[in-house]
């Protein structure tokens, strides 16, 4: 049924159907394989179906794995191998009231050889709290040992130090040959999830003595992606009831699915909802204030974030900077469909229509001015009450002042009343704007566009 073929991996195939998974679904079969998908997609039912296939290789570390007892189930005297193998079969079976149960690891640890136990400790102590055990008699090998982080019980322990704990013993046990974790990030702050996602990682490979192992992670987490071996990184989907996997096989596809883990919104990040791109500084203060007035109310209006590419005194070389700023900011897919351009009149459209193709524009987005420059989209009757030049006569003034500005080295231009810089002239202008009156309609339909196509 399932068609998929994985890059540099062997898979498994379903011979039949187990709990919602079809018949011939493949399942890759590396030394590490993250599975990534929303919620009821299958992952679960992947690794509850791998832990069954493996038998005694494999141990299943579910997301109730919080519950650490303080003192073991059984006690030395016992043939406690035996204990923890009869253990390991009750969670081979689905249990229908709820999760699978986690191994504890106040029973697992006590089966560990003490070269794993010293490995597990060291690794405990440098990023957590000092781990100890002791007996209250030394001499007596009978007696269950103690065990205390930070001078408390696992089970006293908060529960991310419990989960840590969790995971940590099974890791370091080298009986268990291959191991599904089901959502590792589950009560663990980002920092420690990136140690145990290197920890983990280190563990499929067998490196620095470690003890190797296969590894099946299930996550929700952005931190427990792959991004240097991005072929290790699965995506599970379910569409009309049937469940596939599809492996993640390039950086584009790799940087949309980390998107939608953080949330699916930049501005979750405190990054723009949107970017405009216009060529100089007076563009960008009065965009910035004309943006104000559209959408004041509107968190994601005011999210969006307008970059200017150039100074005003040097327009001919502000085109080919936006396009380098373009490039470097639009690089990241997320923007690439919703950013917007605002270029003066060009002398020649090949540079605008080259930022449509890049930005995969129909034109709505990447806008060419019907005149070259802002100034001419500024309310007359402000510019009438700044130079005391007739409405009528503004559009030949504002050509001779940005001719002006442009040639003087300072970048200093009269136009009646007004002499000084065109950031000057945008200042003085948004000073005297009380709302969008008089505003040009070119001008509020790309602001608009831009509000409407950013993320909310």
């Amino acid at each position: 049924m399932n068609e998929i073929t994985f890059n540099n991996r062997n898979h498994i195939e379903l011979e039949g159907e187990y709990r919602g998974l079809p018949r011939g679904l493949k399942i890759p079969d590396g030394d590490f394989n993250i599975f990534i998908g929303i919620n009821n997609a299958g992952k679960t039912r992947i690794l509850e179906y791998l832990n069954q296939k493996f038998g005694n290789q494999i141990d299943y570390v579910s997301p109730d794995r919080l519950r650490v007892k303080s003192k073991p189930t059984f006690s030395l005297s016992q043939d406690f191998i035996s204990a923890l193998g009869q253990l390991a079969s009750s969670r081979k079976g689905h249990n229908e009231l709820g999760e699978i149960p986690a191994p504890d690891p106040i029973d697992e640890i006590i089966g560990l050889k003490d070269a794993n136990r010293e490995l597990l400790r060291d690794w405990h102590n440098k990023y957590f709290e000092e781990m100890k055990w002791s007996r209250s008699d030394e001499e007596n090998d009978w007696e269950v040992p103690t065990i205390k982080i930070g001078g408390r019980t696992p089970g006293e322990q908060g529960s991310g130090s419990r989960a840590v704990f969790s995971l940590l013993v099974k890791l370091f046990d080298p009986k268990t040959s291959i191991l599904a974790i089901d959502e590792p990030e589950i009560s663990v702050e980002p920092p420690t999830q990136r140690k145990l996602f290197t920890l983990i990682k280190l563990i499929s490979g067998g490196i620095n003595g470690l003890p190797k192992k296969k590894i099946y992670l299930a996550t929700h987490s952005h931190l427990f992606i792959d991004r240097e071996n991005i072929e290790n990184n699965f995506v599970v989907k379910k569409a009309d009831g049937v469940i596939s996997i599809e492996q993640i096989t390039n950086r584009d596809y790799l940087h949309d699915i980390i998107f939608r883990l953080l949330g699916h919104s930049p501005a979750d990040l405190l990054f723009p909802s949107n970017i405009i791109v216009v060529e100089g500084e007076s563009d960008f203060i009065y965009l910035n204030k004309i943006i104000s007035f559209i959408d004041s109310k509107s968190a994601k209006g005011r999210n969006v974030r307008i970059h200017y590419a150039d100074g005003d005194s040097k327009i001919s070389g502000a085109t080919k900077s936006i396009d380098q700023m373009l490039k470097s900011v639009s690089y990241i897919p997320i923007y690439r469909d919703k950013m917007c351009a605002i270029f003066d009149k060009q002398n020649s459209g090949n540079r605008v229509v080259e930022v449509r193709q890049f930005l995969r524009d129909d034109g709505t987005r990447v806008v060419e001015l019907s005149k070259n420059g802002i100034e001419y989209f500024y309310p007359k009757q402000i510019l009438y009450e700044i130079t005391n030049i007739d409405i009528a006569k503004l559009e030949n003034e504002i050509l001779l002042f940005t001719q002006s500005a442009d040639q003087n080295p300072k970048g200093i231009g009269s136009i009646g009343n007004f002499s000084g810089t065109k950031v000057e002239l945008a200042e003085k202008v948004i000073d005297r704007m009380q709302n969008i009156e008089g505003v040009s309609e070119e001008i509020i339909k790309i602001l608009n566009t831009a509000i409407d196509k950013a993320f909310d």
